[in-house]
């Protein structure tokens, strides 16, 4: 199967697991870390290492990297996945792809998503809460009151 590096697929060899015969492709992205946070109940960023060392933390992140191509994929067939290709090289692939789906994390692993991000439309400092310009009435010329009938 061909994986495209450049949105973060990793591709491995066809293995003897229904579906997978000729190969498969992980994709590790903002779907897949939701559904790895909802999974396992705790912030991606604190499941690290857990996933080595749990083989149900490892099932889930594999089983979520694999939906995008794959479809839904249960629990018991990602572990097969697992098993077959071997957890060391599985654990690499996940983290390659990790990796290549957040390159600017990975470079030097303090990025700031917001530094790059430029600003909404209607949010600039002169827009209202509604996020349109802020506007002032204009005053009637010459100070003159406007209505359509004069007060005594």
């Amino acid at each position: 199967m061909l994986a495209n590096k450049h949105k973060g697929e990793v591709a491995f060899l066809g293995i003897d697991v229904i579906g997978f015969e000729g190969g498969g492709i992980l994709l590790f992205d903002f779907n897949a870390l939701a559904a790895v946070e909802t999974a396992l109940n705790m912030m991606i960023e604190d499941i690290g290492t857990r996933v080595l060392t749990s083989p149900n933390a490892m099932i889930t992140v594999m089983q979520a990297a694999l939906e995008e191509h794959h479809g839904a994929v249960d629990a018991r067939t990602a572990g097969k996945v697992i098993q077959e290709i071997g957890s060391k090289r599985a654990s690499e692939l996940l983290a390659e792809s990790y990796q290549l789906c957040f390159p600017e994390a990975a470079v030097g692993g303090d990025a700031d998503p917001l530094a790059g991000a430029s600003a909404a439309p209607g949010t600039s400092q002169s827009a209202g809460k509604s996020g349109s310009k802020s506007v002032t009435r204009k005053k009637p010329s010459g100070g003159k009151r406007r209505g359509s009938s004069p007060k005594p």
